[in-house]
């Protein structure tokens, strides 16, 4: 027998999700303005399966960024996944295993994949508009 699903949560969509952003801006010089950045998100645990039987962890990212900008020049540092949040991300599935063509049967298989977060990056880029 299938076992029922009645219930259960919907797989691969967390209960709350949620962002939040400030950033500010200001004069420097005459011709420069600095800027600043801060980006919090928050994505709350979610099954990987129907079953509700494989759950993922919640995962929290900040990124920053900071610099100076002028109406032709940018110049920014910035930090993605600042505090280096280790949460492995998981997806489910289904894939094709078998296909018997003889009998035009094709059987399936729940699969779940699991990536590894990106790590941590620190940058600085620069721009000009002309």
């Amino acid at each position: 027998t299938t076992p029922s699903i009645v219930g259960n949560r919907v797989m691969g969509a967390p209960k709350y999700t949620w962002n939040l952003g400030a950033a500010y801006e200001a004069a420097l010089t005459s011709d420069f303005d600095w800027f600043a950045r801060v980006d919090y998100s928050h994505r709350g645990s979610f099954y990987l399966d129907n079953l509700n039987l494989a759950k993922t962890k919640s995962d929290d990212q900040v990124n920053v960024r900071f610099g100076i900008k002028s109406d032709a020049w940018r110049l920014e540092a910035f930090a993605t996944n600042l505090f280096n949040e280790k949460t492995i991300y998981g997806q489910s599935g289904v894939d094709v295993l078998n296909q018997i063509s003889r009998y035009g049967i094709t059987t399936y298989a729940n699969e779940m994949r699991l990536s590894l977060p990106d790590k941590r990056r620190l940058g600085v880029r620069a721009s000009y508009s002309f």
